[in-house]
């Protein structure tokens, strides 16, 4: 859940953005993980080949 102050932050950024404003900066983004990965089935004593 977004808070209002997330959610305007993001749409500044949005609107930078495609305006061309930062094209000249170096932005670093931290990800949070969602913990909704894929999950390869393999077959039965191959389990060690999908890591």
């Amino acid at each position: 859940q977004r808070t209002n102050a997330d959610s305007s932050t993001r749409q500044l950024f949005r609107k930078k953005l495609r305006e061309g404003e930062l094209d000249d900066k170096e932005i670093e983004i931290d990800l949070r993980s969602s913990g909704a990965g894929v999950e390869i089935m393999a077959p039965p004593g191959m389990e060690e080949m999908t890591s």
